[in-house]
């Protein structure tokens, strides 16, 4: 270790600063704790904390020490943003009605309810329900779309990319 590092952790400021575990002892912290999953709520403190020493460390002349109140209640900022959803609903006002960076095409309600009436429980994803054994996810569509297109086969693909791969596979194959 070399003189400045211990020079660094010795800083009087330092110790100034609550340890993880008072922190998350205090009763805001254990409120949140009910709602909030304890590894964010002590990310966050840890997070909090590593900002707090390095502008000690950054400080020319005497650091002021925020008081550990202030602390925690930042560390509960930062949990609670962690915690919020990173998909939200947008207007698409871009005039681009397929846009991939707005999730592309809108599903119809009645598909939307389908997908929270099965998404409550268990499926038959892979499960053939004539004879309860193991199916393919593929079965669910790819009839329907040999119907409506008219094709030999059809299998559903999350991206262009994988699509792209697939016809080059079939084109390559003859």
């Amino acid at each position: 270790m070399s003189s400045l590092d211990r020079e660094q952790r010795s800083h009087p400021a330092l110790s100034a600063l609550p340890a993880i575990h008072r922190l998350l002892s205090m009763p805001e912290m254990r409120e949140a704790a009910e709602t909030i999953p304890s590894v964010v709520l002590t990310e966050a403190a840890r997070s909090v904390l590593a900002v707090e020493r390095t502008r000690i460390l950054q400080c020319r002349g005497e650091p002021s020490i925020p008081d550990k109140t202030a602390i925690c209640m930042s560390a509960l900022r930062q949990a609670r943003r962690r915690m919020e959803r990173s998909l939200i609903g947008a207007v698409n006002a871009t005039g681009i009605v397929l846009h991939t960076g707005l999730g592309r095409a809108r599903l119809a309600i009645d598909a939307v309810d389908a997908m929270i009436d099965v998404a409550r429980g268990h499926s038959t994803l892979e499960v053939d329900r004539e004879t309860g054994r193991r199916g393919s996810r593929r079965d669910h569509v790819s009839g329907l779309l040999r119907e409506l297109t008219g094709a030999e086969d059809a299998v559903v693909v999350n991206n262009c990319a994988a699509a792209v791969l697939l016809a080059v596979t079939v084109l390559a194959a003859g």
